[in-house]
């Protein structure tokens, strides 16, 4: 969900922000496009940042890449959903860094008044934000100069806010057929949902590796049914001689195997629920190569369909025995 719909990512044609350069002309000169939506004081929408990568010790103890974003005077106001948690944003020209939420959460170092030692220079960490879950809480920021300085390296990338949709395609048009630029624009939004490779392999291995547990968790249910049929043969003999037919009771047992299956998926979910629920992890950004945290979200949705496939489970283990 990052991204406001109205902005543009200007960088080099498929290179990303930690991999983009722009020199300062270049920046100068897209900010002068005509479609950028201008601020109060009739100022363009337009923020020149760096975005690059330094090796950091995570709370693990290990080293993990971390993605440092410096920002300019109009890079808050190009993005939406940013919210002070603790101190400040950095001051220009002072070393100063404000820390994403989830990053603070995965790297040593980075409450408000500690001196993060990084690429050869001590910093002071002056505040902590969170974005809403967006891919900024991954990072940490200070100012644009500062890390120019730091890290030997022009700007990554321009950030702009067009005026309209039409606008935004218009720009897109210019900024691509533009030869002396040799750069590309596209939707911000677009650009990130495309950063998100490690989220989708995650993804999909959780789902691979739910379905080997429904298997073996079938197999457990039916072997508890067979055990149930077994134990139960005089009882069984008996309906039959009262005059129950066969239909009705493979049908009870096969609605005890779902009632199993029932009451383990709602146990399930809660544990899930309550354990899991928002807990804060990381992993690699396959794209970047920096360190991406995310959040356990166990939806309401996702506790329902778990519940559904454990009974689907139930019903499925038990059907032979019965």
């Amino acid at each position: 969900g990052t991204g406001h719909p109205l902005n543009l990512i200007v960088l080099r044609p498929r290179q990303t922000e930690t991999t983009s350069m722009i020199d300062r002309p270049q920046a100068a000169d897209i900010a002068a496009l005509d479609g950028i939506l201008k601020d109060a004081k009739g100022e363009p929408l337009a923020s020149f940042e760096l975005v690059a990568v330094a090796g950091h010790e995570n709370l693990d103890g290990k080293k993990a890449n971390l993605a440092l974003r410096g920002i300019g005077p109009k890079s808050l106001g190009l993005r939406e959903g940013l919210k002070l948690v603790n101190g400040r944003w950095p001051n220009p020209g002072l070393g100063e860094l404000t820390v994403g939420i989830g990053a603070q959460r995965r790297f040593r170092g980075f409450s408000p008044g500690d001196r993060p030692f990084i690429r050869g220079r001590s910093w002071t960490v002056v505040g902590v934000f969170e974005a809403g879950g967006q891919a900024y809480e991954s990072e940490v920021w200070g100012d644009v100069e500062d890390l120019k300085t730091q890290f030997k390296r022009e700007f990554s990338t321009v950030i702009v806010r067009a005026a309209d949709a039409s606008a935004m395609d218009r720009l897109v048009r210019l900024i691509g057929d533009d030869k002396r630029l040799q750069l590309e624009a596209k939707p911000h939004a677009e650009y990130y949902r495309s950063q998100n490779q490690s989220a989708e392999m995650m993804k999909g291995l959780a789902g691979m590796i739910g379905m080997i547990l429904s298997i073996g968790a079938l197999f457990a249910a039916a072997n508890m049914m067979y055990a149930a049929v077994a134990s139960r043969k005089r009882e069984i003999a008996t309906m039959r001689v009262l005059g129950f037919r066969r239909l009705s009771i493979a049908f009870s047992f096969l609605m005890e195997s779902a009632f199993v299956g029932l009451v383990g998926g709602v146990a399930g979910a809660l544990v899930g629920r309550l354990v899991f629920d928002g807990i804060t992890t990381g992993t690699a950004n396959w794209e970047t190569f920096t360190d991406m945290s995310f959040h356990f979200r166990v939806t309401p949705d996702l506790m329902i369909g778990a519940i559904v496939q454990a009974t689907m489970v139930g019903i499925f283990g038990g059907l032979l025995a019965a």
